[in-house]
């Protein structure tokens, strides 16, 4: 074989083997993407299962603790913990405020205008009852846990402090 053709010959076999490289690496890119489309899909479907409150409608009275977890996962919530700040001392959700039941009222600035608020107690019997508060002062995005802060840490979910049980 004269050498020039030898040459050619193996210029020739090193552009067949680009492509390949090419190829597997626009074969991954579509893997990653379509992963990704998936992943996003997924999570809009969670999120359309959860009502986004509008200035017509509001959310329902009491959500369980899986989706106020799941709006806690997002930051898509702000928690107010209705029990006396002693009990929210000891132990509460992160990132949660306290404004103990009987200053909810007086505390209406603590309370951010915009957004989900989901309210907190000890075991969800009465926190709903305080929704009626911020609904009257116009906040319309406000519901409570059923269950409460038991259900949250016997749901083990996480939080800051040592619950007594």
């Amino acid at each position: 074989m004269p050498a020039g053709k030898s040459s050619t010959h193996k210029k020739a076999q090193q552009k067949a083997a680009r492509p390949r490289w090419i190829v597997w690496t626009v074969i991954g890119l579509l893997v990653l993407i379509a992963a990704g489309a998936y992943a996003i899909d997924r999570v809009s479907h969670k999120t359309a299962q959860i009502p986004t409150p509008t200035p017509t409608t509001t959310l329902p009275a009491k959500i369980s603790v899986n989706d106020a977890y799941y709006l806690f996962e997002n930051n898509s919530a702000f928690f107010i913990d209705l029990r006396p700040s002693t009990d929210w001392a000891s132990y509460h959700i992160d990132k949660s405020i306290s404004i103990p039941a009987d200053q909810l009222a007086a505390r209406l600035s603590d309370v951010p205008k915009t957004g989900v608020i989901i309210l907190v107690d000890d075991s969800g019997e009465m926190s709903f009852q305080y929704r009626d508060i911020l609904l009257k002062a116009g906040y319309t995005a406000v519901t409570s846990m059923t269950g409460g802060m038991n259900a949250w840490v016997q749901s083990g979910l996480p939080f800051i402090g040592t619950a007594p049980y």
